[in-house]
């Protein structure tokens, strides 16, 4: 995510268009996961968007520490599992936003 192909990152280009979807919802609970080797639940389901967009401003690639044994690498398996666990009522629409490099 730190590649510059993007100006100025892959990360901060993933993170201005989280913010720019979470500025266009009003009634639906959004939540936040990192992943890499590991998913890491970042921020769980709420309504406050104004701590969503503050968690995303301060996300950062070393947030996980990639140099531990199994958290290296793109798990997005995981990520998606730990993701769909989060869903805690049947009968309401969901949406996963999977952003990766």
């Amino acid at each position: 995510m730190d590649f510059q192909d993007f100006k100025p990152s892959r990360l901060e280009l993933a993170k201005s268009t989280l913010q720019d979807f979470i500025s266009e919802i009003r009634s639906d609970r959004v939540g936040l996961i990192v992943f890499a080797g590991k998913p890491i639940s970042s921020q769980p389901l709420t309504f406050d968007y104004a701590i969503i967009n503050e968690t995303l401003q301060s996300l950062s690639t070393n947030i996980i520490n990639q140099n531990v044994p199994g958290l290296s690498g793109t798990n997005i398996g995981d990520a998606l599992l730990l993701a769909k666990g989060l869903f805690d009522t049947p009968d309401r629409e969901k949406i996963i936003l999977l952003l990766t490099d």
